[in-house]
């Protein structure tokens, strides 16, 4: 007995030990990320506060006011009255004139560079100061505990990872590719659920669902004394299934996370309030524009999800069109008081691509475009069972087209047909984004009742309907 009871134990003192070594390493440091990590939960936990209010107002100023002064594409808007005085940017402006958005400040500073595919299909670069740095780990280790997630726990994450990774001993993190979640893959991840330790579970909301669905083809019973604590969905739509479905096995509910790489974690799903996302206000100032036009829209209007970063001052993104769609809506917080959360966010409504075998892969296997040139924009279409077009927005052709296409078949399957496109552009959809994938062969979605989850197929019929009106 004593020798069961030392597992758990010896755990939880490496734990400790982890996160003190992350607290006495930023104090050598100068408690660089604790002031930031202060800063965030201070705003957030006292929303409506004076000393909040201000801070939230002293901290756009001081971006805007940086902006005009540092940033050549922003100086026309120097005599700035509020920041409904600035225009809106997205990837492609940034991107067609990124000298005029780099701070003269930080062009000669070591900064990090970013580059993301993000949700719209347009590729982008960009990079952050140290402070910007220094704020994105303060938020993930603030919203990771606001998830039931302590830094210092194992963390077991689920990703398109773009090389082969090992298990962090000083992380404490284990690294699965959503791409190798096959029986064996789920299988192995389930043995590292179950051992004793505080266990969190963080990466795309499809993983999730692909563990959930092999649970339920295995008959496996829910684990009553599971260790997992803490459950992070993020970059894909969590669908009801998903949700029931991980409650059911895992014991622990599970919250979706808005965020991007190039700005950072924005809004994370309140654990106690589903479907709201409260907002990093402390890092972030959100607005919800009209669909056509670049004015915003009331409170509880559906419209695009318009950000301004607080403390990316290398490249600041000022009223940055993120791509993606929802609605802010003025709830009570848990204290009482009137706060907007962001809720209904569709940016990340998944698209279902199956391989020829007839799988789920996540979306994001468009990220192996990055390595193959410069696209404007791109979109992957599955139109048949084994048939596949890569559309692509370009002004140079790929030179590796056959290289490309091979590794493309390497995930959808050595028998699908896959095709390149050029096009000129990527049409709008009736919401005003552009998909970066899309499937049109599940027009027909009954067919494929066993692949899909009732939530999901919902969600395609409505897809499909929004469709078939645009062409009406």
């Amino acid at each position: 007995m004593k020798n069961n009871l030392s597992i758990p134990n010896f755990n939880s003192a490496l734990e400790r030990l982890r996160n003190l070594s992350y607290k006495l390493l930023d104090l050598l440091q100068g408690i660089r990320v604790k002031r930031h990590y202060d800063d965030i939960k201070f705003v957030m936990q006292h929303y409506g506060s004076e000393n909040a209010i201000q801070k939230r107002a002293s901290y756009l100023n001081d971006i805007l006011h940086h902006a005009v002064t540092t940033c050549s594409y922003f100086e026309q808007y120097k005599n700035y009255n509020s920041i409904a005085d600035f225009p809106v940017t997205d990837r492609n402006i940034i991107a067609d004139n990124f000298s005029d958005f780099l701070s003269s400040t930080y062009k000669n500073k070591k900064n990090h560079e970013v580059s993301t595919s993000g949700s719209t299909g347009v590729p982008f670069v960009t990079l952050h100061n140290k402070q910007k740095c220094l704020r994105h780990n303060a938020e993930v280790i603030y919203l990771g505990e606001r998830a039931n997630f302590t830094l210092g726990q194992k963390l077991i994450y689920f990703k398109l990872w773009p090389e082969i990774r090992v298990k962090s001993w000083i992380r404490n993190t284990c690294y699965y590719s959503v791409l190798g979640l096959d029986e064996e893959g789920i299988d192995k991840m389930m043995a590292e659920v179950k051992q004793d330790c505080k266990t969190g579970l963080l990466g795309y909301s499809s993983a999730f669902e692909r563990i959930c669905k092999h649970l339920d083809r295995t008959n496996a019973e829910p684990m009553n004394y599971c260790n997992v604590n803490s459950i992070i969905a993020m970059s894909e739509r969590l669908n009801d299934y998903t949700k029931e479905s991980v409650k059911k096995y895992f014991k622990t509910t599970i919250v979706s996370r808005y965020s991007t790489m190039e700005l950072g974690i924005m809004a994370q799903e309140d654990i106690n309030r589903t479907g709201y996302f409260k907002i990093n206000s402390g890092s972030f100032f959100i607005e919800i524009f009209d669909m056509n036009k670049d004015v915003p829209v009331a409170h509880g209007t559906y419209g695009r999800i318009v950000v301004t970063d607080l403390f990316n001052y290398a490249v600041p993104l000022i009223r940055y069109d993120t791509g993606d769609v929802g609605q802010l809506e003025i709830v009570k917080n848990n204290k009482g008081v009137e706060e907007p959360f962001l809720v209904n966010v569709e940016g990340r409504k998944l698209d279902l691509i199956l391989n020829t075998k007839g799988e789920i892969l996540p979306s994001q296997i468009s990220s192996y475009m990055a390595k193959y040139g410069d696209f404007k924009q791109f979109q992957f279409v599955q139109c048949g069972e084994k048939e596949y077009i890569l559309k692509l927005n370009t002004d140079k052709k790929v030179e590796q087209e056959d290289a490309l296409i091979a590794e493309y078949k390497s995930v959808l399957g050595d028998d699908a047909i896959v095709k390149i496109e050029y096009v000129d552009g990527i049409p709008l959809l009736g919401s005003g984004k552009k998909k970066e994938v899309e499937n049109t062969y599940l027009k027909n979605y009954p067919r494929h009742s066993s692949i899909l989850g009732t939530s999901q197929q919902t969600d395609l019929h409505e897809s499909h309907q929004q469709v078939r009106d645009e062409h009406e």
